[in-house]
């Protein structure tokens, strides 16, 4: 009987969680699409690049790096599918002795595109830790622009870095597939 009565709450235990909004399911989507108009240009001779694909690419010693010089960079992430976003986790500047040395970004907004079109102002902490951004207006869709409005000026060079890039909704991760090199 114990069994049994362990076997029912296995499977009506999500049931009831799900049902009550208790339990959200993780969401996992693949990026279709990264562009950045404004990438800084690889350097050849030190073998490194500054995609924006390095922002998706779990990697903390890869990182994007904007070349305008007005240092509002942007990019634009398109998924296969549509995601909900509540909350954002940035590893802001350059890795080690980098992170002083170039701009990082201050405050940024995320835009979303379509119908459900959204735009959330954001600000960050200049940290060379993960910082978690949570916001009350939930964005919903398959394609996000992300722009710089801001930087912390850095010591040595007049570009903006970031290393990576973690979308949360309900305090789990999306699982963000990226086979994107560019």
């Amino acid at each position: 009987m114990i069994q049994y009565m362990q076997k029912l709450a296995c499977i009506f235990l999500p049931i009831f969680l799900f049902c009550c909004g208790l339990f959200i399911p993780q969401q996992k989507a693949a990026i279709t699409a990264l562009n950045s108009k404004n990438t800084l240009q690889p350097n050849d001779k030190l073998q490194v690049n500054y995609y924006s694909s390095n922002l998706f690419d779990k990697n903390q010693n890869t990182f994007w790096t904007e070349g305008n010089k007005d240092h509002r960079g942007s990019f634009t992430v398109a998924f296969d599918k549509n995601i909900k976003i509540d909350e954002i986790v940035i590893l802001n500047g350059g890795s080690g002795k980098f992170f002083n040395r170039n701009n990082r970004v201050k405050e940024f907004m995320i835009s979303t595109h379509g119908n459900s079109h959204k735009t959330v102002f954001l600000k960050i902490e200049d940290s060379q830790k993960a910082v978690s951004i949570s916001f009350q207006n939930i964005l919903f869709g398959n394609k996000f622009t992300i722009s710089i409005i801001s930087v912390y000026k850095g010591s040595h060079e007049n570009n903006t870095s970031m290393r990576e890039i973690t979308f949360k909704y309900k305090k789990q991760k999306i699982q963000i597939t990226n086979e994107h090199r560019n």
